[in-house]
């Protein structure tokens, strides 16, 4: 657009119509542009070659057609979200199993005050020289088998209590963890509403200034406007499309965060079944070096069959 504005001025400097000054003015306009053109394209480059190696590909042989127009991804966000989706996320999974594993510890150190024994014939207090003093290293023993200590001086009184105070700290952060998650689905959720609105009234700027291109360009040709006014009205539509470029960008980053933030989508029927995601079952034990495709990539393992094989001991 820029070159066939300068080729029109150059016409009009030709006729004596333009002078030097516009010409100056119109070529200034469009070096600045080429300039910004050739950044935004290495930038473009440097971000191609990374998504190239993100499919395994070499960057040589990837390549990504660009377009005029920024589309933005067709998506309705349903009115009401469950919060049960956050429960996905993997920072929540994660968090909820460290807290049942602290309260699975807790029923271990209370269930130590009364340990599982066999009973068989026979019984009675040992014979450790019986005192008041010595009497937390007493043993309680019956039948032959089984030797149990009545008293550890409060140490198992104290495992319990440690256990309490872990599962107290691991819920607290449970409880930490998933306010962030809401904090970041509201956040994410205004900035994308929010940002919808910004793109459709840029759109309608964008076609606001390139009318008034468009109008003053003919009253440039036809000697009613001025070199200065046809610059600032193609300053002004270049802006405003780089603007909407700039906000349909920041919208897309923020859906994507807010599906993220969410543990994948709207609903739990959107998301990869066990089968999609693992490479190999939990518990496969043989054919480990044949595992299948992961995600359409093929899994290869190593010669090493004394590795692959966890169904026999690695002798030394």
């Amino acid at each position: 657009l820029y070159r066939n504005v300068l080729k029109l001025v150059n016409a009009q400097f030709a006729g004596a119509i333009a002078s030097a000054l516009d010409v100056a003015r119109v070529e200034s306009l469009l070096f600045s542009t080429e300039t910004k053109l050739a950044q935004i394209q290495g930038q473009r480059q440097v971000t191609e070659q990374a998504i190239a190696i993100l499919v395994n590909m070499t960057p040589s042989s990837f390549t990504i057609n660009p377009v005029d127009d920024l589309q933005v991804a067709d998506f309705a966000i349903p009115k009401t979200i469950p919060s049960t989706l956050l429960e996905r996320r993997p920072d929540i999974a994660g968090m909820e199993r460290r807290m049942a594993q602290a309260n699975r510890s807790i029923g271990i150190a209370r269930a130590a005050f009364f340990p599982d024994v066999r009973f068989s014939a026979g019984g009675g207090f040992e014979d450790t020289g019986f005192s008041l003093i010595k009497l937390a290293s007493s043993f309680w023993s019956y039948g032959s088998t089984v030797s149990l200590p009545l008293f550890q001086g409060g140490y198992r009184r104290a495992q319990l209590q440690q256990a309490w105070s872990a599962y107290r700290e691991t819920e607290d952060r449970y409880r930490s963890t998933v306010l962030n998650a809401f904090r970041e689905v509201e956040n994410y959720l205004s900035l994308t509403n929010r940002l919808t609105l910004a793109a459709n009234r840029q759109g309608a700027t964008v076609g606001a200034t390139l009318k008034t291109q468009n109008l003053t360009t003919e009253l440039y040709q036809g000697g009613l406007a001025s070199s200065l006014e046809l610059i600032y009205a193609q300053v002004a539509t270049l802006e405003a499309r780089i603007e909407l470029v700039q906000i349909k960008a920041e919208l897309l980053r923020a859906s994507v965060a807010l599906i993220r933030a969410l543990g994948g989508g709207w609903n739990r029927n959107q998301l990869p079944t066990d089968e999609q995601i693992q490479p190999f079952e939990t518990f496969q034990y043989v054919d480990l070096d044949k595992p299948p495709p992961a995600g359409g990539i093929d899994v290869n393992a190593g010669n090493n069959s004394v590795n692959n094989d966890l169904t026999t001991p690695v002798l030394p």
